[in-house]
């Protein structure tokens, strides 16, 4: 009896989710400061992040979870990309077709990149050719 005990307690600790880790990354490949806002019409959904030129920038702590976590921009309604004087160079839309920050999935938009085993990360690249 112990030794079904001791087996089924095993089990269930080998069966649980392993923890995954995600880091959110714009890469700023211009030679411009930008500035990334995220709308949303939910309160205190939005913010703005400075993207320095030729950098990257951290959208977030990288973030860690049982079974996973999920890069998702559902809360927003739409990104702004602007310069220093807030003149808009490009807008996404969720559905804007062709390279999207909404479509955390598509490999076209989004690299996904594994660090190691349990850990991802998520790198979204400005260019010159995506602000005009």
């Amino acid at each position: 009896m112990k030794k079904l005990l001791i087996m089924l307690i095993a089990l269930i600790l080998t069966a649980c989710d392993p923890v995954e880790c995600v880091d959110q990354i714009i890469q700023n490949n211009t030679e411009l400061d930008l500035y990334l806002f995220r709308i949303s019409s939910l309160p205190d959904q939005g913010d703005t992040t400075l993207l320095d030129s030729n950098s990257n920038t951290s959208l977030s702590k990288v973030k860690c979870a049982k079974g996973g976590v999920l890069i998702s921009y559902s809360a927003y309604d739409s990104v702004y990309i602007t310069n220093l004087s807030y003149d808009i160079l490009k807008t996404y839309q969720p559905d804007d077709s062709g390279k999207n920050i909404f479509n955390v999935d598509d490999t076209n938009s989004w690299k996904i990149e594994s660090i190691g085993k349990d850990e991802k990360k998520y790198v979204f690249e400005i260019t010159d050719d995506d602000l005009n």
